[in-house]
């Protein structure tokens, strides 16, 4: 993954930038995972991200449920880093704190994945939702964007030996030639209009250089000539059609690259006739930056709708799907009644070792390290005592433990893939998500009427 800009930020600025990176993991549910032993039972215990001397490490994706190569901040650096980060949720987190590194560096934002460019839309929404922010749309400079991508492209070529490590950006620029590129930047819903005329004109072009009686070299000069005019701000009595549909192409790199397709030349061999007027004349037409529209949280990320009880606050509430609505309903009935029994554990700190280490070993489930800590600082707290008596309940149910037991037809193996998690998925999961509800105290306290 990728940014590209060169401002330093002031000490206010990282500051504000620091406390958003911590607010934007908590929202897409990157956590950090622990392992710890105690009373001689090992234990996998997530952490909310926090920030330290060093910086945020992160290496799990709640909403995914699973692990990941070490991702977060460097402090010292002053940058977001990441290792592999697959294709779903993870990812979707790491590049939208990429786009928000991008916006604090200034200089056109540019977020790719093995050659994938991320278009900010969504990314910008979601993170002006989170943060309480404004930020402008930040691909209103594509052909900068595009140079970018060439001068990589350059530079990797120089190399002798190509064992550098190359980012997605430099990749597609090696791989993909000019046209392909243009087209990529182009899709873009806002620049439709554009793509209509960038068509308009390659047809325009291949039907000039069917008729035209001009030898060849000739009518690349005049079509270059226009250009020249065009972006000077002259009008040309040549090619009139041709140049109306290139005035409203709005790259004029992108009218550069039709004419070297059509006639089989070197891109940037023709660019250089025409560079210093064009790019004076892009300067004057870039569309005017914007806000974008909101994101919720639920929108941005598509996963299922119960694991947001990780993450779900006050202050940007998720709507919740009537089926989890239900699941608190019934987890609530629970706790009423055990309240009204009057649980008490008589080692509780124990007993919450015990149950947890069970969780993790037959079901892989993880505790979170802030209720841990909750619990051995309020041993006596009653009310937590009833919510891990319910957890209790849950992880040694006789159906469960069935499930969890269940092999796949023709499997021996303990630690095949489908043994481990297809059987009790949904029961892993529902346990899972009842630990994040203990851990989340605002919600908590909305289920469970449980202020701390």
């Amino acid at each position: 993954m990728t940014t590209y800009g060169h401002h330093e930020m002031t000490d206010d600025e990282k500051k504000t930038f620091e406390e958003q990176i911590v607010k934007v993991m908590h929202a897409a549910g990157l956590m950090s995972e622990r392992y710890t032993e105690m009373f001689g039972k090992k234990l996998w215990l997530l952490a909310d991200p926090k920030i330290d001397e060093h910086g945020i490490d992160v290496t799990y994706s709640y909403y995914e449920q699973a692990g990941w190569e070490n991702a977060g901040y460097s402090k010292n650096e002053n940058r977001i880093c990441s290792g592999k980060v697959g294709d779903m949720w993870f990812r979707r987190a790491m590049c939208a704190l990429y786009y928000l590194q991008g916006i604090y560096q200034g200089g056109p934002v540019n977020v790719d994945v093995n050659g994938y460019l991320e278009y900010e839309r969504p990314y910008i929404g979601w993170l002006n939702y989170i943060l309480d922010t404004r930020f402008p749309r930040q691909d209103n400079d594509l052909w900068k964007k595009y140079e970018i991508g060439q001068n990589l492209r350059a530079n990797w070529a120089a190399m002798d030996d190509g064992t550098s490590g190359l980012s997605g950006l430099e990749v597609y620029a090696v791989t993909h030639d000019n046209l392909q590129f243009i087209s990529h930047l182009l899709q873009n819903d806002e620049f439709e209009d554009y793509i209509r005329h960038y068509l308009e004109l390659k047809f325009s072009l291949i039907k000039y250089k069917e008729n035209s009686t001009r030898p060849v070299n000739e009518q690349i000069d005049a079509l270059m000539n226009v250009l020249h005019k065009l972006y000077h701000g002259e009008e040309s009595e040549d090619l009139q059609d041709i140049q109306e549909h290139a005035r409203l192409c709005y790259m004029p790199a992108a009218v550069v690259q039709l004419i070297a397709d059509v006639y089989q030349r070197n891109f940037w061999g023709l660019w250089k006739r025409i560079k210093l007027v064009a790019n004076a004349y892009r300067e004057t037409i870039i569309p005017v930056s914007r806000s974008r529209p909101l994101v919720k949280t639920e929108d941005f990320f598509r996963c299922n709708n119960a694991l947001f009880v990780a993450t779900w606050s006050k202050d940007k509430p998720v709507i919740f799907t009537d089926e989890t609505k239900m699941w608190f309903e019934e987890i609530r009935g629970r706790y009423d009644k055990l309240t009204d029994e009057g649980v008490q554990l008589d080692k509780p700190v124990r007993f919450l070792i015990d149950t947890l280490a069970d969780a993790c070993k037959f079901y892989r489930v993880k505790g979170f390290k802030q209720f841990v800590e909750e619990t051995i600082d309020y041993p006596d707290d009653n009310r937590l005592h009833v919510l891990w008596k319910m957890f209790e309940e849950m992880v040694h149910d006789p159906h469960n433990i069935e499930l969890n037991n269940w092999k796949v037809p023709g499997t021996n193996f303990d630690d095949d893939f489908l043994n481990q998690w297809y059987p009790c998925y949904p029961i892993r999961e529902k346990l899972q998500n009842f630990m994040a509800l203990c851990a989340n105290t605002e919600l908590r306290e909305v289920v469970f009427d449980f202020s701390k």
